[in-house]
């Protein structure tokens, strides 16, 4: 069959390959509280040396680990990022963002058994949050688990159920599993919430094409243009 993996010629404008990857974008950002507040107007080294100021003071203050990584993402210190994390969790083990950040993280560096475990352990916290949902999705793609990827996608959209990705996503995991039926009613339900994004026509066309629905593959790929 037809591989969505593949790429169009217009690929900057039509074609897509599988389920967005996690990226950095998907961080929860600087933790607040009365002792430690982010200064977003100071420039990420100088975050890092102000706590590291604090935290030669009061080192078990979990939002200065937790907002020293943030700085180190942004920094690019992935590795120190993620240690940094650990050292808040060890303080504060239920702290939902970091485990969530830890997930994306390690998402980023391909470490995709470690993301799912950070991943699973955000949401036994926080169990109706629908991006970490969404991103376990992802990281259980990327393991060959496509089954449950369907139903962590599903349970994101239990919990947003007018998040374009999540649709598109789930279209992608059917249509990888010959699902062409439910592929094409998962990017139906994308396209009905965001009709400009052209990789949720393209993606549509070519599931009705494994049904042979051939005059609606050219609509959707008019669309897609």
């Amino acid at each position: 069959m037809d591989s969505l993996l593949l790429e169009r010629p217009n690929q900057a404008n039509t074609g897509y390959k599988k389920p967005l990857e996690i990226n950095l974008d998907f961080l929860v950002g600087s933790y607040k509280s009365k002792t430690v507040l982010a200064n977003l107007e100071v420039i990420d080294e100088d975050i890092v040396a102000n706590l590291d100021k604090v935290l030669e003071i009061k080192p078990d203050l979990y939002e200065a680990w937790y907002n020293r990584s943030i700085a180190l993402v942004n920094l690019g210190n992935l590795e120190e990022a993620i240690a940094n994390l650990d050292k808040a969790l060890a303080i504060k083990p239920d702290l939902y963002e970091a485990w969530f950040n830890r997930g994306i993280i390690v998402g980023c560096l391909k470490q995709s058994q470690e993301a799912l475990a950070s991943f699973d352990k955000a949401l036994e916290i926080r169990p109706n949050k629908y991006e970490a949902w969404f991103n376990r999705g992802i990281t259980l793609y990327d393991l060959g688990r496509l089954e449950d990827a369907i139903a962590s996608f599903n349970k994101a959209i239990q919990f947003k159920s007018n998040d374009y990705w999540s649709w598109y996503n789930l279209g992608i995991v059917f249509y990888d599993l010959g699902h062409f039926e439910e592929a094409t009613n998962s990017f139906d339900k994308s396209i009905k919430l965001n009709p400009n994004i052209s990789k949720g026509w393209y993606c549509r066309g070519i599931a009705l094409g494994q049904l042979k629905r051939l005059q609606e593959v050219i609509i959707s790929f008019d669309k897609a243009l």
